[in-house]
């Protein structure tokens, strides 16, 4: 998943959201940093290539390389994952910088995966009732 760069989507600030995350919202939202380090380990300022979580190498965006495959046993875990990136993205988005705290950052993280995560399962019951 790529995301679109700015001056206030930095790495370290991704870092710090991701490595807030439990196992259980890692399996929820289908990341795989906490069990699967051969393709995406997180490791704070290594943010270059291919074995990285977070990839800083290309010009317009900012990879995560996180993500596991997306496939039928894991389609259903898209719509949190899209939604929890995008509220993040918004969150870091409207501060400067050097005006947020790594807490504060992680205390987001966690709010918006389990918001993500059950705003989705939500939805999806009440599909299956319809």
């Amino acid at each position: 998943m790529h995301i679109s760069r700015t001056g206030r989507q930095t790495p370290a600030r991704w870092y710090w959201a991701l490595e807030a995350l439990d196992e259980t919202q890692c399996e929820a939202l289908n990341m795989r940093h906490m069990t699967d380090t051969r393709w995406c380990e997180l490791i704070h300022g290594d943010y270059c290539g291919k074995d990285t979580a977070i990839n800083d190498t290309h010009r317009h965006t900012i990879e995560f390389r996180t993500f596991g495959p997306w496939h039928h046993d894991t389609a259903g875990r898209l719509d949190a994952a899209v939604h929890y990136m995008h509220a993040m993205w918004r969150f870091l988005q409207k501060f400067p910088v050097p005006k947020l705290k790594t807490r504060d950052i992680q205390a987001m993280s966690r709010v918006a995966a389990t918001q993500a995560i059950n705003d989705t399962n939500a939805t999806t019951a009440g599909r299956r009732r319809i």
